[in-house]
């Protein structure tokens, strides 16, 4: 597998569906991808588009309460603990302090953080790819480009590939927030739901350490079967090791590649 945004090699049928859906994409944003960015331009893009989503996360992650979808959850996140959520995701590093099922609503736990995932995982295939592009073709490329084009071509459906499958291992996915039974000792408990099939897709996929519960993959939802845990080991290699072989791809020489992999190894 590898990972190519040259407009120069063979195009392939699936190749041409996605150049129709990111035309629609292109024309609604008023991007035009034939402009060449220089190295600062490029930078100063793609960094500026980051610290636009991580001030619009922030105004959802604050008034959180305030927004619908909200569970169980009426927690009131401090400015500390959502600039320290926002510079782990933004980088895809994914240090958090916070405890998902205490302090995030539905809406930010499900929808701001995967925003925060997709975005930064994305920024971080055109980052590597403008890299591979700069250093093989001599060529920078367009980071908005770049960015539409691993979320349209690799993180979507990949990620929806991967929801399907952690699907049928038994993780749950649904919009439903919660529901409450009775148990063997007559007390009620309420167990916490949610997509958690489809934030479990991106945060493996997309290189995210960021969890949907406290226990993260040891909890039962996120990590119900030998098998489920099986794909997410090898779900988290897929694209570092596609990045690499893109490298060869592009040399026309896959020997490059492996070699890469070999010296990694080492």
């Amino acid at each position: 597998m590898s990972i190519s945004f040259n407009d120069n090699s063979k195009k392939s049928n699936a190749s041409s569906i996605f150049d129709k859906i990111e035309y629609i994409i292109f024309k609604l944003c008023g991007i035009n991808p034939g402009i060449e960015f220089t190295a600062k331009n490029y930078f100063l893009s793609l960094f500026g588009s980051n610290i636009f989503l991580s001030i619009m996360c922030f105004l959802f992650l604050y008034f959180q309460n305030q927004m619908p979808y909200k569970g169980n959850v009426t927690y009131q996140l401090d400015i500390p603990l959502i600039l320290h959520m926002l510079s782990s995701l933004i980088t895809n590093t994914c240090q958090t302090h916070h405890i998902p099922e205490l302090h995030l609503t539905h809406f930010s736990n499900f929808i701001v953080l995967p925003l925060l995932m997709f975005y930064s995982s994305a920024s971080g295939i055109a980052t590597g790819i403008m890299t591979v592009r700069a250093m093989i073709l001599s060529k920078i490329g367009n980071p908005y480009v770049d960015v539409i084009r691993a979320l349209t071509r690799v993180l979507l459906p990949g990620s929806f590939l991967l929801t399907m499958i952690f699907v049928a291992c038994g993780t749950p996915n649904t919009f439903l927030s919660s529901f409450t039974y009775e148990t063997l000792e007559s007390t009620k408990q309420t167990i916490i739901l949610g997509p958690i099939a489809a934030f479990e897709a991106i945060k493996l996929f997309g290189e995210n350490g960021q969890s949907c519960f406290t226990a993260n993959s040891s909890h039962p939802f996120e990590n119900p079967s030998y098998l489920s845990n099986l794909i997410q080991l090898i779900s988290i290699l897929v694209l570092p090791i596609a990045l690499i072989f893109t490298v060869g791809f592009w040399l026309k020489n896959n020997k490059q590649s492996r070699i890469i992999i070999l010296l990694e190894q080492r």
